[in-house]
Protein backbone atom coordinates (compact mmCIF):
# COMPACT_ATOMS: atom_id res chain seq x y z
CA UNK A 1 0.00 0.00 0.00
CA UNK A 2 1.06 3.40 -1.03
CA UNK A 3 -0.43 6.73 -1.55
CA UNK A 4 -0.05 9.70 -4.48
CA UNK A 5 -0.88 13.09 -3.56
CA UNK A 6 -3.53 14.75 -6.17
CA UNK A 7 -5.26 17.79 -6.44
CA UNK A 8 -9.08 17.51 -7.33
CA UNK A 9 -11.20 19.74 -7.99
CA UNK A 10 -14.55 18.45 -6.88
CA UNK A 11 -17.50 20.93 -7.32
CA UNK A 12 -15.44 23.89 -5.89
CA UNK A 13 -12.19 24.56 -5.10
CA UNK A 14 -9.12 22.19 -5.63
CA UNK A 15 -8.00 20.12 -2.96
CA UNK A 16 -4.72 17.95 -2.08
CA UNK A 17 -6.13 14.13 -1.84
CA UNK A 18 -4.24 10.96 -1.12
CA UNK A 19 -4.71 8.13 -4.55
CA UNK A 20 -4.12 4.73 -1.80
CA UNK A 21 -2.64 2.40 -4.41
CA UNK A 22 -2.77 -1.64 -3.58
CA UNK A 23 -0.19 -3.86 -5.74
CA UNK A 24 -0.55 -7.67 -5.03
CA UNK A 25 2.14 -9.73 -5.89
CA UNK A 26 0.56 -13.58 -6.70
CA UNK A 27 2.61 -16.59 -6.20
CA UNK A 28 3.63 -16.93 -9.75
CA UNK A 29 5.32 -13.02 -10.07
CA UNK A 30 2.60 -11.33 -11.58
CA UNK A 31 1.40 -8.31 -10.53
CA UNK A 32 -2.05 -6.72 -9.87
CA UNK A 33 -3.43 -4.18 -8.40
CA UNK A 34 -6.63 -5.17 -6.65
CA UNK A 35 -7.65 -1.37 -5.59
CA UNK A 36 -7.62 2.31 -5.65
CA UNK A 37 -9.07 4.66 -2.94
CA UNK A 38 -9.24 7.74 -2.57
CA UNK A 39 -9.68 9.80 -0.03
CA UNK A 40 -8.72 13.17 2.21
CA UNK A 41 -7.09 11.34 5.25
CA UNK A 42 -6.46 7.94 7.01
CA UNK A 43 -7.60 6.74 9.92
CA UNK A 44 -9.07 3.40 11.29
CA UNK A 45 -12.27 3.55 9.75
CA UNK A 46 -10.57 3.99 6.34
CA UNK A 47 -8.16 0.73 7.04
CA UNK A 48 -11.37 -1.57 7.35
CA UNK A 49 -13.02 -0.04 4.61
CA UNK A 50 -9.97 -0.69 2.24
CA UNK A 51 -9.62 -4.09 3.96
CA UNK A 52 -13.42 -5.04 3.60
CA UNK A 53 -13.18 -3.59 -0.12
CA UNK A 54 -10.27 -6.39 -0.89
CA UNK A 55 -12.48 -9.21 0.73
CA UNK A 56 -15.49 -8.39 -1.52
CA UNK A 57 -12.90 -8.51 -4.39
CA UNK A 58 -11.84 -12.18 -3.99
CA UNK A 59 -8.79 -11.51 -1.69
CA UNK A 60 -8.56 -14.41 1.13
CA UNK A 61 -4.85 -14.12 2.69
CA UNK A 62 -2.58 -11.38 2.72
CA UNK A 63 0.78 -13.30 3.61
CA UNK A 64 2.89 -9.65 3.68
CA UNK A 65 1.63 -6.05 3.98
CA UNK A 66 4.20 -3.16 3.22
CA UNK A 67 2.85 0.21 4.07
CA UNK A 68 5.63 3.05 4.69
CA UNK A 69 5.41 5.13 7.54
CA UNK A 70 4.90 8.80 6.12
CA UNK A 71 2.16 8.40 3.59
CA UNK A 72 0.87 11.64 3.74
CA UNK A 73 1.44 14.94 5.98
Amino acid sequence: MNAIGVNIRSDGPVSNKAVFVALAVLPDGTRHVPGLWLQANEGAKFWAKVLNDLRNRGVRAILIAVVPSCLMN
